[in-house]
C-alpha cells in the first residue's frame, strides 16, 4: 500500500503483505481540497479513513471526496493489471475506499482457460506434486517424480480461475 496526500508520501508498505492498519499523519486545512493518490495491490483489504482529535476514525465519506475536475463527488479510480501495473484496465468513480480484495480484485473474473509452467528449486528426493482446485478441494493433476536436486519445472493443469500446488516429499 502506498498513499500520497498533497504529493506527500504518508504510507509506503508496498512489499509488506501483513494484515494491519497502516497510518500516516498530515495537517489539513478545513475547506481546502488536496490531491490523494492511493496504490494498493490485489489480495488486500483497502480502506481510506480519517480521524482528528475531535472525531473517531471513519471511512472518508463521498461528500468529502471529489473528482480531479471537481465535477462530482467520489474518487477517480484507475485500475491496472500486470506485475508492473502499467496496463490500465478500468477507470471508474468510487464513492469511498472500503474494499476487501482478499478473495478477488476489482475486475470481473474472466472465464478463460490457461495453464503455466512453474520452475522451483527442490532438494534431491522423491516427491508428489498435486495441483488442487481451491474452490472444490479436488486434485486436478498429480505427479510423482524423483529429483536429483536443483531446478524442476512443473506444468499446471488447464484451469479457468485459480489453481494451487501442494508438494510432498516422500
Amino acid at each position: 500500500m502506498r498513499l500520497w496526500v498533497d504529493d506527500r508520501k504518508l504510507i509506503d508498505t508496498w512489499g509488506d503483505n501483513a494484515v494491519k492498519d497502516d497510518a500516516g499523519s498530515i495537517a489539513l486545512q478545513a475547506g481546502k481540497k488536496v490531491k490523494i493518490v492511493m496504490e494498493a495491490r490485489g489480495g488486500r483489504v483497502a480502506k481510506l479513513a480519517w480521524a482528528s482529535p475531535g472525531q473517531k476514525k471513519q471511512i472518508i465519506p463521498k461528500t468529502r471526496l471529489s473528482l480531479p475536475d471537481g465535477s462530482a463527488e467520489g474518487l477517480q479510480a484507475d485500475y491496472f493489471e500486470g506485475r508492473d501495473l502499467r496496463a490500465k484496465k478500468l477507470s471508474r468513480t468510487e464513492a469511498k475506499v472500503e474494499f476487501d480484495w482478499s478473495q478477488r480484485g476489482p475486475f470481473a473474473l474472466e472465464s478463460r482457460d490457461r495453464s503455466f509452467e512453474l520452475l522451483i528449486d527442490l532438494p534431491s528426493g522423491t516427491y508428489t506434486a498435486d495441483w488442487i482446485n481451491p474452490k472444490t478441494g479436488a486434485t486436478d493433476k498429480s505427479q510423482n517424480f524423483s529429483h536429483a536436486g536443483g531446478g524442476r519445472s512443473l506444468g499446471s493443469p488447464i484451469f479457468s480461475e485459480d489453481v494451487a500446488l501442494r508438494i510432498k516429499r516422500q
